[in-house]
């Protein structure tokens, strides 16, 4: 379903933002594993929180898992849950 995928992205742009900083955003990206060099290089971009949502690092980060780890409700799931 679209609207998850959005939903998501929309949270990880949530996320950068309350990271706030240049070196938060990078102390985030690396805590969960990725490497310093690609982390500055998204903490620093000049691109917009809703662009920075979409790269490769802010995706491997803030996967399915993550969100499952949070708690996230999967529409799509639940959709298919209710109609069968």
């Amino acid at each position: 379903m679209n609207l998850d995928g959005w939903i998501r992205r929309r949270l990880r742009c949530y996320k950068l933002k309350q990271c706030k900083k240049i070196y938060t955003i990078k102390l985030f990206l690396s805590s969960h594993g990725i490497n310093e060099p690609q982390a500055w290089n998204v903490a620093k971009s000049g691109k917009g929180w809703w662009r920075l949502s979409k790269t490769p690092a802010c995706n491997r980060v803030m996967n399915l898992n993550w969100f499952n780890d949070l708690g996230l409700f999967c529409l799509a799931l639940n959709y298919d849950r209710l109609n069968n």
